[in-house]
């Protein structure tokens, strides 16, 4: 977790970067478990390797870095831990080369949870098994944040659809062109 200082000058706020936290979730319950397929732990592994490699050729050469951190594979060039802004950064980049639409790790989050409702609730008769579900699986404390974050959301989503439907239907766009009144 970043740690922030902020400023207030008249009415500006300016916020700073000072350090880094590394706690505990705010409840049990906010564990996450991730899963994931085997290729990430050799993966994680090599980067090990090459961390361990980095850290004695700086050491070795009397250049600066950072013990603090020694066991961690998201760790910059002198063993301080990245920026929270880096992998957003990367994927900036990939979607920008993608030409799709820029997301952040957070948005990754909701897309993942919309997906879990959207998907699951077409296949299920009974749509509160999926909230709680993704519930657990997104770590909330209780049945009621997912609820209230994601329904809003879902039922915006769906208002937006349906309206896009209603503009871009290239059935109803073809017959309004040659001038047929549905």
């Amino acid at each position: 977790m970043r740690l922030s200082d902020v400023d207030y000058a008249g009415k500006k706020m300016r916020i700073s970067r000072t350090g880094i936290e590394i706690k505990a979730t705010k409840t049990e319950e906010s564990d996450r478990v991730l899963r994931m397929p085997e290729i990430i732990f050799s993966l994680a592994e090599e980067r090990r390797d090459w961390l361990e490699l980095r850290k004695e050729t700086r050491k070795i050469n009397k250049k600066e870095w950072s013990d603090e951190y020694d066991g961690y594979i998201c760790i910059a060039d002198r063993g301080e831990i990245k920026s929270d802004a880096t992998l957003n950064a990367d994927l900036k980049r990939i979607c920008a080369d993608a030409g799709i639409p820029i997301v952040t790790t957070h948005n990754l989050r909701h897309i993942a949870a919309t997906m879990m409702f959207e998907y699951g609730t077409r296949n299920q008769d009974h749509p509160e098994e999926i909230l709680l579900h993704a519930s657990e699986y997104l770590g909330h404390a209780n049945i009621g944040t997912t609820f209230d974050v994601y329904t809003a959301y879902m039922e915006a989503e769906s208002r937006i659809r349906s309206e896009l439907e209603l503009h871009i239907d290239p059935i109803l766009y073809a017959k309004k062109e040659r001038g047929v009144l549905v």
